[in-house]
């Protein structure tokens, strides 16, 4: 095989041993991160406590294992903390500007986002992501385009509005209505997120997201699927996959063939590679999506990262180590329940003994050796009850023992600054918020994460709708006409990401607060000065151009003030332009003639219109006209042509009226 390391372009592989390489790279891949996948898989069993219910024996043997799944209490706290809610699209214009087209635009592209996130359940794709996040570590979900087809028959004409024949295509069909051709039309499509398991997910090499060349998605699909796909080929797929749920009772029945779907950034391909096929690729697909980045995924969100690898590390093996102490603890202090139990011995002299601690409340049982109990001291001296104030002391001490360890866990994972961010109805409502941003410190980069991957899939799925979406299928989503100055600044690429920006109502949520707040600061700021400077401009103190010069200078200080500067700069100079026009007459001349010329011209194109649509009425009626005479044409044909045939099957039938006759008088 070639020597791959040396080639620019891996579209200079032959075909024959694309599948070659790509195999090598995804076992490559496999191998690197094969430690965080078993690592996945013991965490992942754990959460669902399949570990110990596998290795569970009986009681009695003393061998059944009692433990405190802290994983599975950890996870449910930590989920609906770091996504609470389904993310609102905040889609809008990215400076602000008056932009009618993109104010349009912005308010089409949001209604379609939240469409799409109603209608295909987004919200459930990224609870499974997160849940990838907080237990092996990484989470991946893709963007799927899904256009629906069918066929529309097309009605082929033989003749050109003019009557000159016409050729018939190549691919044209006749039935009993005449000539057609079938056509395909997209009549339906769709945007959907489906998650990634994380064990069906391959990268390639890189320390940082940016530097990955190419992801793969390992399907699992059945005989009837690799067919339906990959036609003839899909006869050499090995079906050698079976999974671990169903055992090997159900024989070939769940069977699977295993196939690789390979996203080339480098070349912009999608290769469809079969492990147990390695003579060619199954399917070479160009970039069917066109997006930006290429790949139909954000960046996967990663429990704990670093910038030396993208290996994942999973959260739980900071804790491992109390969890496991947690478990030991907890196993011991069922271990001591267990045998703290009301245990004793009595006098056998007095047999009633056995039954006292089997009756009910109230029962008084007779006794016919009490007598002897008493001489010998009380009934109290007939019973010795084993000790039991030392376990009760240790089991003690292990609860201690279990909540501090629990602690340690709960501080190492964030969750105590929750617990300590709780407030009481009691407090005031700045004491509940001092409380609810202490508690939220340390999950905000976890919430900053899953913020940005919903954000990140709302914008693939933007990106999508505007480059592939028909504008009937986006009017029938949002219910805005879309014109085509929308569609063109949609397609546009690079102007839609320059004019529009796509967030969530999470991400935007502390800049939207930062704006009140600088508003509010300048809105004050401009009251306060023009209260300090008004009475000194209307006493003729200070001069009206220096009181704009002080303001301006006090507004230059704000983080608004440059938008409200503007403003005022713009609207002195239309009040200067509109004083020049009114005092210069040779201007408001110059005006007139302008608008006078643009009136004519304005006739001048409707005339032109006029002559046009008039030329046009008159091509149809020469063409209608000409259809008729052509019709009448052949009506005449017709007519004439059925007259002969009336006369000549009346001669037919007298001739053979007549030559019956004749027989008829021979018979005779």
């Amino acid at each position: 095989m070639a020597d791959y390391e040396t080639i620019e372009s891996r579209d200079l592989i032959p075909r024959s041993e694309k599948a070659q390489f790509w195999i090598k790279q995804l076992d490559l891949a496999g191998k690197i991160e094969k430690d965080w996948r078993q690592q996945g898989k013991e965490i992942v069993q754990r959460y669902r406590d399949e570990d110990r219910r596998a290795a569970q024996v009986d009681r009695s043997s003393g061998g059944f294992s009692s433990r405190f799944n802290i994983l599975w209490a950890n996870t449910e706290i930590m989920l609906p903390a770091i996504y609470g809610s389904t993310p609102i699209p905040e889609v809008r214009r990215r400076y602000g500007d008056a932009d009618p087209v993109g104010r349009q635009t912005a308010e089409v592209l949001e209604r379609a986002l939240k469409y799409v996130i109603d209608a295909y359940d987004f919200d459930s794709r990224m609870v499974k992501a997160t849940q990838d996040y907080l237990l092996p570590g990484r989470g991946v979900t893709r963007v799927r385009y899904v256009p629906e087809f069918r066929s529309r028959r097309q009605e082929v004409s033989l003749f050109s509005p003019m009557g000159e024949e016409l050729e018939i295509p190549e691919n044209a069909l006749e039935d009993d209505e005449g000539y057609y051709t079938e056509e395909e039309e997209k009549y339906y499509e769709e945007v959907v997120c489906e998650h990634v398991h994380w064990e069906d997910f391959r990268r390639g090499a890189g320390r940082a997201w940016d530097e990955v060349e190419w992801i793969a998605f390992r399907h699992l699909m059945t005989k009837d699927d690799l067919i339906e796909e990959f036609g003839a080929r899909a006869e050499k797929v090995n079906m050698n996959y079976e999974s671990d749920e169903y055992g090997d009772d159900d024989g070939d029945a769940m069977k699977r063939g295993v196939v690789w779907e390979v996203w080339d950034k480098v070349d912009r391909v999608v290769c469809w590679i079969a492990p147990s096929f390695n003579e060619e690729a199954l399917r070479m697909d160009e970039d069917p999506l066109g997006l930006e980045g290429f790949f139909p995924i954000p960046e996967p969100i990663m429990s704990i990262s670093t910038t030396n690898s993208l290996i994942p590390v999973p959260e739980y093996n900071m804790y491992k180590d109390q969890a496991e102490e947690l478990d030991l603890i907890t196993h011991r202090i069922n271990r001591i329940i267990g045998g703290m139990k009301l245990r004793g011995i009595f006098d056998s002299s007095v047999p009633e003994f056995d039954r006292l601690f089997g009756e009910d409340d109230n029962a008084m049982i007779p006794s016919q050796n009490g007598g002897i109990a008493l001489q010998n001291g009380g009934m109290d001296k007939a019973i010795w009850m084993l000790p039991i104030g030392q376990h009760a002391q240790i089991l003690q001490n292990l609860y201690i023992q279990r909540d501090q360890v629990k602690q340690i866990i709960f501080e190492v994972m964030g969750i105590a600054d929750i617990m300590r961010g709780s407030s009481k109805a009691s407090e005031t409502a700045q004491a509940q918020s001092i409380k609810a941003q202490y508690g939220s410190q340390r999950m905000s980069r976890r919430m900053k994460d899953v913020e940005k991957f919903a954000r990140n899939l709302l914008r693939l799925k933007a990106e999508i709708i505007a480059e592939h979406f028909s504008p009937e299928s986006i009017q029938a989503m949002t219910g805005v006409q879309v014109t085509p100055e929308m569609m063109q600044l949609m397609r546009d690429q690079g102007a839609r990401s320059f004019r529009i920006d796509i967030e969530t109502n999470s991400t935007i949520a502390p800049e939207v607060a930062e704006d009140k707040r600088a508003l509010n600061d300048l809105l004050q700021g401009i009251a306060s000065s023009v209260t300090a400077i008004t009475p000194a401009v209307q006493a003729g103190i200070l001069p009206m151009e220096s009181a704009k010069a002080i303001i301006m200078a006090a507004l230059r200080k704000f983080q608004m003030g440059r938008m409200v500067e503007e403003a005022l700069d713009q609207g002195e100079m239309q009040q200067q332009q509109q004083q020049q026009q009114q005092q210069d007459p040779a201007e408001q001349a110059k005006a007139m003639e302008v608008q006078a010329k643009q009136q004519n011209e304005q006739m001048r194109l409707q005339l032109e219109a006029q002559r046009i649509e008039i030329e046009k009425m008159k091509l149809q009626m020469n063409m209608q006209l000409e259809q008729q005479k052509l019709q009448q044409e052949q009506d005449l044909e017709t007519q004439e042509m059925e007259t002969r045939l009336r006369i000549q099957r009346e001669k037919s039938e007298t001739d053979l009226e007549k030559a019956e006759i004749a027989a008829m008088n021979r018979n005779r």
